[in-house]
């Protein structure tokens, strides 16, 4: 099957160019939401979850199931902070609250509602814990849709929260109108990078979508087009779409303009992955026998950045999002101060001509701004999130 691309773009123009979100409260009534709303540093989530919702109780229009809709007003999942694994920076569990979430969920159901006479297979790269993929699952039943979720390092306190979530989406399933269970699968300790075993749970060209929410700025630049490439290009069908999103610079922190200095400084100076940095955070560090225990940034004091060394082939010299300890610039049994740095894969367009080759992809990408507003005229230092959608040549 071969997918009309300009379909899923103008959907995501629309996303973005809509300064309202429509919603029902409580009794109903329909109000409008405007996206600057979710722009403060706790994002109003309304207007995203009441999207979700809609699609998700697309087939119960009116009062049928209004209270069911509500109670899963209520019980969205909300933006939380992953566990790190090692000093790994995993990041925030919070695809589920971006518009460009709103629009593979809406694309998805396009895919089921054409009836293709078969199951609809949906890998989620970097699920968090699952609810992403989860939500995804709610589309449909186990003949209409399966929704692969691929994590690494999931914890015991995530786990409980992922297994709350799930059961309560089965009963939603079944209160649906499906049977035969969530068709959701997750694989919550396997390396994105290499699939181990991934013949029995991720074989070639069957997929049809592929996700990937905030999560390709988690690895080097040659980790990243490797997964692409190995995996994501494996796994879906011709004609399939990868939906993406990373961060650009202007998600570098609190100290965004030394961010911009550092990255149009590589690009003068010739480097072939100007947009993968060094950032150094001063924190308060908690030893008990030498062991660490506890690691309290001090947000005050600005981040310094520095342009990362990085390989030819795209390796970087530390490993990326790993925290490492640099320096103790006071030491008071148990506690110090240190200097904690990370080197971190922001994207720009180079990079993702280099991760998703012509050659291999027909990709659209947008670029969003500072004040979540979708803006082709930004310049590559300018773009705090990208999007991109990508079909399978």
């Amino acid at each position: 099957m071969k997918l009309n691309i300009k379909l899923v773009c103008v959907a995501l123009l629309v996303a973005g160019a809509t300064s309202g979100w429509t919603m029902e409260d409580g009794d109903g009534d329909r109000q409008e939401q405007t996206v600057a709303s979710a722009r403060t540093a706790k994002p109003t989530i309304d207007p995203i979850t009441t999207s979700v919702s809609n699609i998700i109780f697309r087939m119960h229009p009116g009062s049928a199931l209004s209270q069911k809709k509500i109670a899963f007003l209520k019980r969205y999942p909300k933006e939380c902070k992953l566990i790190d694994h090692d000093y790994y920076d995993r990041g925030f569990n919070m695809s589920f609250l971006d518009p460009f979430f709103v629009l593979a969920m809406n694309f998805t159901e396009q895919l089921i509602s054409r009836n293709l006479g078969r199951t609809i297979r949906v890998c989620d790269f970097g699920c968090g814990i699952g609810h992403t993929s989860i939500l995804l699952g709610l589309l449909g039943s186990k003949e209409q849709i399966h929704v692969l979720g691929i994590e690494n390092g999931m914890k015991a306190d995530e786990f409980e929260e992922t297994k709350a979530f799930h059961a309560y989406a089965e009963r939603l399933h079944g209160q649906l109108g499906f049977v035969g269970g969530l068709p959701v699968r997750l694989k919550t300790d396997v390396e994105a990078t290499t699939l181990q075993g991934y013949s029995t749970y991720a074989p070639s060209n069957v997929f049809d979508v592929n996700f990937m929410g905030n999560f390709l700025h988690m690895f080097a630049p040659k980790a990243a087009k490797n997964l692409v490439k190995e995996h994501a290009y494996r796994m879906l069908r011709p004609g399939g779409m990868l939906l993406a999103s990373f961060d650009g610079i202007c998600a570098a922190g609190n100290n965004i303009e030394k961010a911009k200095e550092v990255y149009l400084q590589a690009k003068q100076e010739g480097k072939k992955f100007p947009s993968v940095i060094n950032i150094l955070d001063l924190a308060i560090v908690t030893k008990y026998e030498d062991e660490i225990k506890d690691i309290e940034h001090i947000e005050e004091i600005p981040t310094i950045y520095s342009s990362a060394a990085v390989s030819e082939d795209g390796q970087t010299i530390e490993p990326c999002r790993k925290t490492i300890i640099k320096k103790c610039f006071l030491n008071v049994t148990p506690l110090g101060i240190s200097g904690l740095q990370k080197t971190v894969c922001f994207y720009d367009s180079g990079l993702i001509e280099l991760v998703f080759p012509k050659s291999q992809w027909s990709v659209t990408v947008y670029r969003k701004d500072i004040y979540g507003q979708y803006n082709p005229d930004l310049r590559d230092h300018e773009v705090v999130k990208w999007n991109l959608i990508a079909e399978k040549k």
